[in-house]
């Protein structure tokens, strides 16, 4: 009888699911859950599956999918754009996976230099795109395909700043677990552009360094910086650490 029970409670859910996102972006088939059960980068954390890979392609929708999970205490797991470093997005009680590829808006504020990026965008393609318009964003020290908005809440390691990856946010959406929406910075008032974190309270404060366990970031707006004139490649050679941490110092004050 109580298998019954959980099979019938199996059932609703998953149909729940469909309903929220579209059956084809719903899977509880083992032959795809597999593929979501493991971080080949790091062998620590034990394989395990989900019990559904979800994918949204709206706020929305999101919304609709932590609402279900919320309703039947179902653990979320976010993934952006699938790489999964050490052990991170193992959904390690199960639940379900929620792969956020297929949001992949970008758009390009040449005034306010700042770019809106969702979940499914990737470093290379900011950069690719920015490019067109003069303009770079804070590129961090990780693979091309990384999400910037999963690495900036992570406070990456960059290239060409000294500040970290959190300090490049200016607003974000953020999908709470109830399933309500909070909107962070400027955003939380209507018609205005994405150009001021500290709108009142630093709330994007709260998600700092939390890779989706205090709610689900479908949306960012983030700094971008003028291109130089022109960029030269210079090689220094130290003898020992100490002089090479002095001559960054320097450089970095100048």
């Amino acid at each position: 009888m109580e298998n019954e029970v959980m099979s019938l409670k199996e059932d609703r859910i998953l149909a729940l699911l469909n309903d929220a996102v579209g059956e084809e972006n719903v899977s509880d088939r083992d032959a795809i859950l597999i593929a979501y059960s493991r971080d080949n980068q790091w062998p620590f954390v034990p394989p395990h599956m989900p019990d559904y890979v979800v994918r949204p392609k709206t706020t929305e929708e999101v919304q609709n999918v932590l609402r279900i999970a919320n309703r039947y205490r179902i653990p979320i797991i976010p993934m952006s754009s699938g790489i999964n470093v050490r052990g991170l997005c193992i959904p390690t009680y199960g639940g379900i996976l929620l792969e956020l590829k297929r949001m992949d808006k970008l758009e390009i504020d040449e005034e306010m230099r700042a770019a809106t990026v969702q979940p499914g965008v990737t470093i290379a393609r900011l950069v690719a795109e920015c490019a067109k318009h003069g303009l770079k964003p804070a590129v961090p020290g990780a693979p091309a395909t990384v999400s910037p908005v999963s690495n900036y809440m992570l406070r990456g390691v960059y290239h060409h700043i000294t500040s970290e990856g959190i300090d490049q946010v200016l607003t974000a959406t953020v999908v709470l677990p109830t399933g309500e929406i909070l909107y962070t910075g400027s955003s939380a008032f209507p018609n205005i552009d994405p150009y001021f974190r500290y709108f009142g309270p630093d709330l994007f404060g709260l998600f700092q360094g939390q890779p989706g366990t205090m709610g689900v970031v479908t949306e960012m707006a983030v700094k971008l910086y003028g291109m130089p004139e022109k960029t030269e490649v210079m090689n220094n050679f130290f003898g020992n650490l100490s002089d090479a941490m002095r001559f960054t110092n320097e450089v970095g004050k100048a």
